[in-house]
């Protein structure tokens, strides 16, 4: 497992993420609604067993995150199924943060839509540029960020042959071969 980042370049024509029907965007309201992140991050990120008290202190403590940051996905039940975080980070940037869906709610479309409502208010607040940290193995996550404008950072030794093989695994064209490609006509 390998750890990347990647920075949202200029927003990209994108499909419209549409909610399933019977299901709604939230921000975080109650004591129900930390239970529910919790649970969705626990199953979709792998967090471990937090308390409402660890979900106050990490993610409502630090500066630049609030309650109105922390978008919830409900089902028909009221159950949060998906979460993502628009975190407010120094120097005008903005971090997209804890993006996890329930196993049940995966594949609805809902990773896309939350990004894409944090890119939207980030957007509204004009932050000077997005970053986002995730894993090699999060492939529908990273497809998603691919074609919403993120781009690879390079940012460690080694970085841009795992970003080679998540091309190539995802199917998806990279404009790093590209631009390598002219490179070498051009010498």
């Amino acid at each position: 497992m390998s750890h990347l980042e990647m920075r949202y370049n200029e927003p990209l024509p994108h499909r419209p993420y549409l909610l399933p029907e019977g299901y709604r965007l939230v921000t975080v309201e109650t004591d129900a609604d930390k239970l529910g992140w919790i649970e969705a991050c626990a199953e979709g990120l792998s967090t471990g067993a937090w308390t409402v008290k660890d979900f106050e202190k990490n993610m409502l403590e630090p500066e630049g995150l609030a309650k109105d940051q922390i978008f919830l996905v409900k089902d028909a039940a009221g159950r949060v199924v998906a979460t993502a975080t628009a975190w407010l980070k120094p120097g005008n940037r903005g971090y997209l943060h804890m993006v996890a869906a329930l196993p049940e709610a995966r594949g609805l479309g809902l990773g896309g839509l939350l990004t894409q409502h944090v890119l939207d208010f980030f957007l509204a607040r004009g932050v000077d540029y997005i970053t986002l940290d995730t894993d090699d193995f999060r492939l529908p996550a990273i497809k998603t960020y691919l074609r919403l404008g993120f781009i690879p950072v390079l940012s460690e030794y080694g970085a841009e042959q795992l970003w080679r093989d998540i091309f190539v695994k995802t199917g998806l064209r990279t404009p790093v071969f590209e631009v390598q490609h002219v490179k070498k006509e051009m010498n």
